[in-house]
C-alpha cells in the first residue's frame, strides 16, 4: 500500500459529479449551502464560491495558499474551515488557476450534506465496495494497522533515508492509501464509461462532467520539449498533447510520489506509485 496523496482528489471530483448527475445537487450550487461553517470574510467569495470553483481550483486562492501549514497538521475539519474563512484570496474569483487543497477539503465536507454519508462512507459504499477495492483506505486506523505498507524515503545530505510519517486522517484533498491493483479497477471503470465487470458503478454523465475543462492552467513544455495545453476538470488535469488527450492526476506526500494517467482514446493508462520523493516523477 502506498500513500496516493492528491490522486485522492480524483475520487472527490467523481463523487460530486456523480451526486450532480443523480440530481442531488448542482455543480453551480454554493459551497456554503453544504458547508454552513464556510463563511469567508471577503466578498464576493462568501456568497459566490460554487462546488465547481473549488473542484477546478478557480476559487481565487493562489497555489498552495494556506495549504502548507495545514494539510498535514492535527487540526480538525472545523478548525481548518475557520482558518480558511480568514484567508484573503489572491485573485478575483474564476480568473486564475490556483491549486488548493483547502478547496477540496470543502468539497469532501460537502459530500455529507449532499448524500447523507460522510466522504469516507460515500467512497466505501459507492466506489470501493462495488469495485472490490479491498486495499484502499480512507480510515487512518486501518492505514496504521496495515502490515503491507511502504516506507517512504527522501534524500538527506544525498543519502536515501526513510521518512516515518504519522499517517494523517484522509480528507477530500489527499491522504488515501491504495495499491496498483485497486487503482487499476478504478481506472477500468473510468475508461469503460462508468462500468465495471458489466455493472454500472458511476453514471457516464458524471465522468464526462469531471473530464470537462473548467479552468485553464496554461501552455507547458513536456520532457521531449513539445508544448501542450493543460486545463483542469473536477479533480483531474486534462492535457492536450501531440493531438491526444491525457486525463491525469499526480500526488506528492512526504517521502512518496504518485501518478495516475489515462489516454481515453486508446483505452489505456499508467499508474505509478513510489516510496521516494527525490525523483523527477512529477
Amino acid at each position: 500500500l502506498f500513500p496516493i496523496a492528491s490522486v485522492t482528489k480524483t475520487f472527490t471530483g467523481i463523487s460530486i459529479a456523480t451526486l450532480a448527475a443523480e440530481a442531488k445537487c448542482k455543480l453551480d450550487d454554493k459551497v456554503s449551502l453544504f458547508v454552513p461553517a464556510f463563511r469567508p470574510q471577503y466578498e464576493p467569495y462568501k456568497n459566490e464560491l460554487t462546488l465547481t470553483d473549488v473542484l477546478s481550483h478557480r476559487s481565487g486562492w493562489k497555489t498552495f495558499q494556506g495549504d502548507l501549514l495545514n494539510t498535514e497538521s492535527i487540526l480538525s475539519d472545523e478548525q481548518l474551515v475557520k482558518k480558511l474563512n480568514q484567508l484573503r484570496p489572491a485573485y478575483p474569483i474564476r480568473t486564475k488557476f490556483g491549486y488548493s487543497n483547502m478547496g477540496f477539503l470543502l468539497a469532501g465536507l460537502a459530500v455529507k450534506n449532499i448524500s447523507g454519508l460522510t466522504w469516507e462512507a460515500y467512497l466505501q459504499q459507492h466506489m470501493f465496495t462495488p469495485l472490490n477495492m479491498r486495499n484502499t483506505f480512507t480510515d487512518s486506523s486501518k492505514i496504521k494497522a496495515s502490515k503491507n505498507i511502504c516506507t517512504p524515503h527522501t534524500l538527506v545530505n544525498g543519502v536515501v533515508t526513510p521518512v516515518y510519517n504519522k499517517p494523517e486522517g484522509p480528507r477530500g484533498y489527499g491522504g488515501m492509501y491504495s495499491s496498483v491493483n485497486d487503482l487499476c479497477k478504478w481506472m477500468q471503470m473510468l475508461l469503460d464509461s462508468g462500468r465495471y465487470n458489466g455493472a454500472s458503478i458511476t453514471p457516464y454523465k458524471a465522468i464526462a462532467s469531471a473530464f470537462n475543462s473548467y479552468t485553464i492552467i496554461g501552455r507547458q513544455i513536456a520532457a521531449d520539449r513539445k508544448h501542450y495545453l493543460k486545463t483542469y476538470g473536477l479533480g483531474w488535469e486534462i492535457i492536450q498533447y501531440n493531438g491526444t488527450e491525457v486525463i491525469q492526476h499526480g500526488g506528492a506526500y512526504s517521502g512518496a510520489l504518485s501518478m495516475f494517467a489515462m489516454i481515453p482514446s486508446l483505452r489505456c493508462g499508467v499508474i505509478i506509485l513510489t516510496n521516494g520523493d527525490y525523483h523527477p516523477l512529477q
